[in-house]
């Protein structure tokens, strides 16, 4: 089981390092370890499983490295993948919460792991009429790998990174405060955007965001200091939990995606193996084989692409 997992890990390291493009600061380090694996197939197929936690290691890098590397990653168009009404009901209720001129939304989006929140986002904010409205780049942070001790001023920097802020203001000293300061005056009259993805811990410090700025405690630093509410800006957040997402953003914008019903997860299902090329000549008694696979897919999308891929793949 152990050599499995391990070959699976390595199959999806050597799947993220195709593109060296991503990765030029530590593409000659990749690429050794990838060469390793290709040149020495034989050894690592399957790998032993003493290697398990080497695996982890590196694909827990690698994922790091995608995280914090300055990729606009609010510009790449996700993977195709079938939408619904429920979904498309939800795209329209987000466009109008993001109409208002002046005044500041904050918009939360909670529900389970795969059912397609950051896809969701990145269908809204890469729709013409959000790229158009909203100034550039729209600020796109990942904040899934931070533990709650790290939810402070670090988001900030990373906002202000997004906006091509002088990286070596980072190796002064700043308070708090001046951050905070400094990231307000360069959103001050700009109708800006920023996702706060996959938010799973929040504080004193990171919470409240939909709060008057009016009516804020200005005595104290908070993130939500940091964003102006007088000039059309706006925040999503994303979450799986319901009352962490209600605390940064209220009541008033809050949605949550269901899981999808299993017509239409048969739908994704049908279409992963038709990409897959996978006819129904091909495959024997392929309505059961589909109804099977949806019947382990309890609603979401990403279980449903992952099993029609894997099943495509022992076809």
């Amino acid at each position: 089981m152990a050599s499995e997992v391990a070959e699976f890990l390595k199959k999806n390291f050597l799947e993220s390092v195709k593109s060296e493009k991503e990765f030029p600061i530590i593409t000659k380090l990749l690429n050794d370890i990838k060469n390793e694996f290709m040149e020495n197939e034989e050894y690592w197929s399957p790998p032993p499983h003493n290697s398990l936690v080497w695996f982890y290691q590196l694909d827990n890098a690698l994922a790091e490295f995608q995280v914090f590397s300055k990729q606009e990653t609010y510009n790449k168009p996700s993977p195709k993948r079938t939408t619904f009404s429920g979904l498309e009901q939800i795209v329209k209720k987000i466009h109008k919460c993001l109409d208002s001129e002046k005044e500041f939304k904050a918009i939360g989006i909670h529900g389970m792991c795969g059912i397609g929140k950051t896809t969701l986002v990145k269908k809204i904010v890469h729709d013409e009429p959000v790229q158009a409205k909203y100034m550039k780049p729209i600020i796109w942070v990942h904040l899934s790998d931070l533990r709650p001790e790290e939810m402070d001023i670090r988001i900030v920097k990373e906002i202000l990174l997004c906006l091509n802020d002088d990286p070596d203001l980072f190796t002064e000293e700043l308070e708090d405060d001046a951050l905070v300061q400094r990231l307000r005056d360069r959103l001050k009259g700009k109708r800006y955007l920023i996702v706060l993805d996959g938010v799973w811990h929040c504080n004193e410090w990171f919470s409240n965001l939909h709060v008057d700025e009016k009516i804020e405690r200005t005595n104290k630093c908070s993130f939500s200091m940091a964003l102006p509410k007088d000039s059309g800006g706006a925040v999503i957040v994303t979450s799986r939990v319901k009352e962490l997402a209600k605390k940064l953003v209220g009541e008033k914008c809050l949605f949550f995606v269901k899981p999808w019903s299993d017509e239409n997860i048969k739908q994704v299902v049908k279409k992963c193996l038709e990409r897959k090329g996978l006819s129904g000549e091909i495959i024997n008694d392929k309505e059961r084989l589909i109804n099977e696979a949806v019947n382990h897919c309890h609603g979401v999308p990403s279980v449903a692409e992952t099993l029609s891929s894997w099943i495509a793949e022992q076809i």
